[in-house]
């Protein structure tokens, strides 16, 4: 396919990828979810995918098929996704209780293959799943993965022989498995996982808007699809006027909240409106790179409020995950289209809050309010310190209209208004806080890298740290495929178990390893050197510290090494 000059380009371009999305959207979803493990991360990594296909298909020159293009775009945003810092919490080699209920009957042999798929490393995964389950060539598995294709051999070698005794299918792996066979029998076992009709054109919608932030940036995106996760922790608030900072940022496992949070977080009480919406910021904290705002948004139209992930076709308890939380104490299995036809005469209204500024990461998360609010949370981290910000906050909000046409049968229909944004200009300042470093070089020879510098920043709620480190050899650098991250651990911990031997994590969402001189990150040579930011818990605070290498993707652990700070002058 090549682009086309002249007036008639759009409606076709918007053409073809409807047909894209229509052909691709259950492949792509499944893909995804035998990547991630979970079916809300795995939506969001759809969506993503298919917006980028939306920014770039006028651009797609048919250097190879559309599948392989679109599978290449998928695959590397799971990637973006397995090497956030929410992923590194989490053991993915660890089996979940359940497969998703399939639609069709299936047999055994396929619920064994979708199970000894899910158990392979993901560097092996993602070979397996491109080759058998997607039918790719290895030159092209192996564009798309950034790697040489006796890489991809030896890894489809690997793969085999570890699928080989799990699996009874009609074929064996000890032979060469038959691609059909494969694919068919994880398109029954993940029968179940099907995508949101409307996919097509919410992607659309959401690429016209071209909004001010996006959903999250670089390797932390994994934080702003979680919504549903964060609705159904029970240590979020359900009743008006109580959903605040700490509510949102705090849910997390292994996130250490100090007891004096709320000394630090300024209440504030400014609103600004249109003849649709009200928003009305509540809350703030700013500690000189981290910014995080709440704010009430209420519909003056009736209309049910949503995030924009959120579809007509999702189900509402994704809404009100407590039977307390909706308008009628009750919960049943109707979508969220449905519902809003039945409370609020089929209107709703996608909203989302941003700070027109240049910011390094951003993320935003949403909750509903017993009364048809909703709280909205904000967090910004700026590329550099600053002890004040002028920050306009914007409030953007889409509104929606579900019918169901009578010639449809009950088919819901969904009409998208116009976009409207509204600002207001606020000052913040930066609370107190001291910065720690340390210099002297840490070396980890079996992960062919050398600490260079650590600079810790203590605030009120948590500390944030930066991690410098450069490659002594490139080898065993490379080896570890973009995966290489340092761990914060109590030496004291004598469990066997390494992730319960971490330190507690700070508040601000996720992390990032990133190569300073903006080069390209896989191919490093020696000195070259990387940033991985994060934070840890405020109980974690001493005068020396203890950090251990590791690799995401295998959970193989490096050398472990203490190290003390002093007070940067």
């Amino acid at each position: 396919m090549s682009s086309v000059a002249g007036p008639d380009t759009a409606p076709c371009l918007e053409k073809k990828f409807e047909q894209l999305v229509e052909t691709y959207r259950n492949p792509v979803l499944r893909m995804c979810w035998l990547c991630l493990y979970d079916r809300t991360l795995a939506e969001d990594a759809l969506q993503e995918t298919f917006l980028k296909v939306y920014r770039r298909l006028d651009t797609f020159r048919g250097e190879s098929g559309e599948k392989t293009w679109i599978m290449k775009i998928a695959v590397n945003t799971c990637r973006d996704l397995n090497r956030s810092g929410w992923f590194r919490f989490v053991d993915r080699r660890v089996t979940p209780d359940a497969l998703p209920e399939p639609a069709v009957r299936t047999d055994e042999s396929d619920e064994e293959l979708t199970t000894a798929v899910m158990k392979l490393s993901i560097r092996l995964r993602e070979v397996i799943l491109l080759y058998y389950y997607q039918n790719m060539k290895v030159n092209d598995i192996a564009d798309a993965l950034g790697i040489s294709q006796s890489a991809v051999s030896a890894r489809l070698k690997r793969g085999r022989e570890k699928l080989k005794n799990c699996w009874k299918g009609e074929s064996s792996m000890n032979n060469r498995i038959s691609r059909n066979e494969f694919s068919g029998a994880i398109d029954r076992g993940l029968s179940g996982l099907r995508a949101d009709p409307w996919l097509a054109r919410r992607v659309a919608a959401t690429a016209k808007e071209e909004a001010p932030m996006a959903r999250k940036f670089a390797v932390s995106t994994v934080f702003i699809v979680i919504l549903v996760c964060a609705l159904v922790t029970g240590a979020l608030a359900a009743t008006l006027g109580t959903w605040g900072i700490i509510d949102f940022a705090g849910r997390h496992a292994n996130t250490y909240v100090p007891p004096a949070y709320e000394e630090s977080i300024t209440r504030e009480d400014v609103t600004f409106e249109n003849e649709s919406v009200s928003c009305t910021v509540q809350e703030s904290y700013f500690d000189g790179r981290i910014l995080r705002v709440t704010a009430r948004v209420v519909s003056k139209t009736g209309a049910l409020l949503l995030a924009p992930d959120f579809s007509p076709e999702d189900p509402v308890s994704d809404l009100f995950p407590n039977a307390s939380e909706t308008e009628g104490g009750e919960i049943t299995e109707e979508t969220i289209g449905a519902y809003a036809l039945r409370n609020h005469n089929g209107l709703m209204a996608a909203v989302g809050l941003a700070v027109d500024l240049p910011l390094e990461e951003a993320a935003m998360d949403l909750a509903m309010n017993n009364d048809g609010s909703c709280t909205v949370y904000l967090e910004c981290q700026y590329p550099f310190e600053q002890s004040r910000i002028e920050a306009p906050i914007t409030l953007t909000c889409r509104p929606m209209t579900v019918t169901v046409p009578q010639a449809e049968q009950g088919e819901m229909r969904i009409d998208m208004g116009e976009p409207s944004a509204l600002s207001i200009a606020m000052t913040f300042i930066s609370v107190d806080t001291k910065v720690f470093a340390c210099d002297t070089p840490l070396e980890f020879p079996s992960a062919g890298v050398r600490v260079i510098n650590v600079e810790m920043t203590v605030t009120p709620l948590e500390i944030r740290y930066f991690l410098d480190f450069e490659v002594t050899d490139p080898e065993k650098f490379r080896a570890q495929e973009g995966g290489l991250w340092f761990e914060f651990i109590d030496p004291d911990n004598e469990t066997n178990a390494p992730y319960d031997q971490r330190v507690s994590t700070g508040l601000t969402s996720g992390g990032s390893v990133k190569r300073l001189d903006g080069n390209d990150a896989e191919t490093a040579e020696v000195g070259a050197v990387y940033r991985q930011c994060d934070a840890i818990g405020l109980d974690a605070l001493s005068d020396s510290y203890t950090i251990r290498a590791f690799n995401v993707w295998e959970k193989d652990r490096y050398e472990t090494v203490a190290f003390t700070v002093r007070e940067a002058e």
